[in-house]
């Protein structure tokens, strides 16, 4: 669910300073965030489907939590993922980011490939312009890059989000809960580390993750906020 909070630019700059906060586990099994526009702030709850009924509600909750007005317009949507599992060109066509389905399974974000493949996209065009050649084998070298590029890590962010989904109590509340799993995780959505460096960090991991969730004394906090910066 997303909602966009229309005000100026010097209070989003007053409440967010230019940094996109996640709030993962606010909801069972999912996260909230913000993130500053520059004529709005972007406000959304995502999760698994089973909890759909609720997220309207606990979204205009989270608004008023952050002191953002909740009369906003609330409207959903799908994540759009692909997994390589359909050609993203065709003759004349090359499509880019969400809609080629170029999204994180596991945090649902987009941007980043969305620049990536837009910025494999127009070499693409210019290339296939300076020949004059629009037919779909053309536009074929773009999936390949796309896949290149970052298609390993699409597809290793899926099978981690598969196993972490299918087992939610066990591995995915692990995950949650674990400040490190999460701020390493920030690194594969700035750039630092590919999502396949991430994995097999977690996957060393998470046994010791895993025992420490049940023995550690420290109370549990799902609701705390993570911070990625924009600059």
């Amino acid at each position: 669910m997303i909602a966009e909070i229309p005000m100026s630019e010097s209070e989003i700059s007053r409440l967010l300073d230019d940094i996109v906060e996640i709030h993962y586990g606010y909801i069972d099994m999912g996260y909230a965030w913000l993130f500053p526009k520059r004529e709005y702030i972007s406000a959304g709850i995502g999760g698994r489907l089973i909890k759909a009924k609720t997220l309207i509600q606990r979204l205009r909750s989270y608004l008023r939590s952050h002191g953002l007005r909740d009369d906003v317009r609330v409207r959903g949507c799908f994540l759009p993922i692909s997994r390589f599992r359909h050609n993203v060109y065709a003759e004349r066509l090359m499509l880019t980011g969400d809609a080629a389905g170029f999204v994180d399974s596991f945090s649902g974000e987009g941007i980043r490939w969305a620049i990536l493949s837009g910025k494999i996209a127009a070499r693409t065009a210019i290339r296939c312009h300076e020949k004059n050649r629009f037919s779909a084998d053309e536009f074929k070298e773009y999936q390949d890059q796309c896949f290149s590029n970052f298609g390993a890590d699409l597809l290793r962010s899926a099978k981690l989000a598969d196993r972490l989904f299918g087992h939610p109590w066990i591995l995915l509340k692990t995950a949650l809960i674990n400040d490190r799993i999460l701020k390493m995780h920030l690194k594969t959505i700035t750039g630092e580390i590919s999502f396949r460096e991430y994995a097999d960090w977690v996957r060393i991991r998470f046994p010791l993750f895993f025992i420490k969730r049940f023995f550690s004394p420290k109370k549990e906090n799902t609701s705390k906020p993570t911070h990625c910066s924009l600059l």
